[in-house]
């Protein structure tokens, strides 16, 4: 219960400080594996934020969007597509989850693929364009994030997590 209320806390914050940092990262010690866990938030609209976490179980990205979780939203399939600047397109096949009490999310772990997106938004020097497909739904979303701050911020990141 205090993870959710610190992670809503979080996300809260990055999303009420884009007009000062577009990327934040919040690392803290992890009790559990006496290292430190960390998130890398980055702020895109007021409902939606690309989120890496790493902790003692891995890597994690996920694109959040501000609502409720509704009853077989699980069984959908997910397609997450990211694009820094003139750069390849990711497409990570998804999952979706409820994240908290106030966004749901769409989440991958691949480690290896992660690790180069990351390098890129480090690298960054213009914008990092986000999309989301539901295929059953026939929904689609895109937006794009600001790489103010994200060269400090990923470098963060990184470090805490023992990536670099």
């Amino acid at each position: 219960m205090i993870r959710k209320g610190l992670i809503s806390l979080a996300l809260g914050l990055a999303v009420s400080s884009a007009a000062n940092a577009e990327w934040v990262t919040n690392a803290q010690d992890d009790i559990f594996s006496g290292g430190q866990k960390a998130m890398l938030i980055g702020a895109i609209d007021p409902y939606h934020t690309l989120v890496f976490d790493c902790d003692s179980n891995g890597l994690f990205m996920s694109l959040l969007e501000k609502g409720k979780w509704e009853k077989g939203m699980e069984l959908a399939s997910y397609r997450l597509l990211v694009k820094v600047d003139r750069g390849e397109v990711y497409d990570f096949a998804a999952r979706g989850s409820q994240r908290n009490d106030l966004y749901t999310q769409a989440s991958v772990s691949d480690k290896t693929e992660i690790l180069k997106l990351l390098g890129e938004i480090r690298d960054a020097q213009q914008q990092v364009q986000i999309g989301m497909q539901i295929k059953e739904f026939g929904a689609e979303w895109s937006g794009t994030a600001s790489v103010a701050g994200s060269t400090r911020e990923a470098n963060r990141f990184l470090n805490a997590c023992k990536l670099q």
